[in-house]
């Protein structure tokens, strides 16, 4: 009888399928994990195929660029594991193992959520993997360069923290059904914080766990620095008017305009 993993890898391809090959090498303790592919790439779907039947992945073809959350979620209705690794394909495992992730869920109940430390080519802890709970506040202070959330991200000692990466995201399954997965109103962006703000409202903790390293090539499978920049801005919008007051969210919108006609000046 075939015995089920532990761990269920999501990966969301797109634009990705060179990066991706090497971020499997990279997973350790192969006996501890399936890996499920989402693509949202059609003109990939051929080489993922052939790593399918070679029994490398499962896969499911979303039919399109839906979007991570969307995406992610589908990859969640064919995972069999009891731990989610939601993983960005553009991404190296670097140190640290499945089992200890397991260990730290075992032995903290109350902890629903944990992100590994991310770092980026030249090995420096990566901005903006991690921080605290998001406020008008806090994005005016990331905003002039002094984030409160800094220390989170650069600690070597498990921290908690308000929210954590999708890039290398551990989550419980039953945590991840309970709060109804990623909001796929979130195309691209926020919607790992969206989840972590949602979780600690059910009384579970988000811990960032930096004994795992992943190195986090970036960009790989990015849209256009346009499509980007309007994706980004929209699912900061949404957070605020979700999670936040009216105040803050009309604050928000006035700020990414300010943002905007300046840029536009000194273009």
């Amino acid at each position: 009888m075939h015995k089920k993993p532990l761990f269920s890898v999501i990966i969301v391809n797109y634009r990705s399928a060179e990066h991706l090959r090497r971020a499997l090498r990279s997973l350790p303790e192969a006996w501890q994990w399936e890996v499920i592919v989402v693509n949202n790439d059609r003109s990939e779907e051929k080489v993922l195929e052939e790593w399918r039947e070679e029994g490398l992945i499962t896969l499911v073809s979303s039919g399109g660029n839906i979007g991570f959350g969307a995406a992610a979620n589908i990859g969640a209705l064919h995972a069999t594991g009891r731990f989610f690794l939601f993983l960005n394909p553009d991404t190296l495992w670097q140190w640290g193992t499945f089992s200890e992730i397991a260990e730290f869920f075992e032995k903290h109940p109350k902890v629903g959520v944990i992100g590994a430390k991310m770092v980026d080519n030249s090995g420096s802890s990566e901005k903006w993997s991690a921080g605290l709970s998001l406020s008008f506040f806090e994005l005016v202070r990331n905003n002039i360069g002094i984030p409160s959330g800094k220390h989170i991200w650069e600690s070597r000692r498990r921290i908690g923290s308000g929210w954590v990466s999708g890039a290398a995201l551990f989550v419980r399954k039953e945590t991840f059904i309970a709060a109804d997965g990623f909001d796929e109103r979130f195309f691209l962006y926020f919607e790992d914080m969206d989840l972590c703000h949602r979780v600690r409202l059910m009384g579970q903790r988000v811990v960032l766990y930096p004994e795992v390293v992943i190195r986090h090539l970036g960009g790989k499978s990015s849209l256009s620095a346009h499509l980007q920049k309007r994706e980004f801005y929209r699912s900061q919008r949404l957070y605020f008017e979700k999670h936040r007051s009216r105040t803050e969210a009309k604050a928000v919108a006035f700020l990414q305009r300010f943002i905007g006609s300046v840029s536009k000046r000194k273009a």
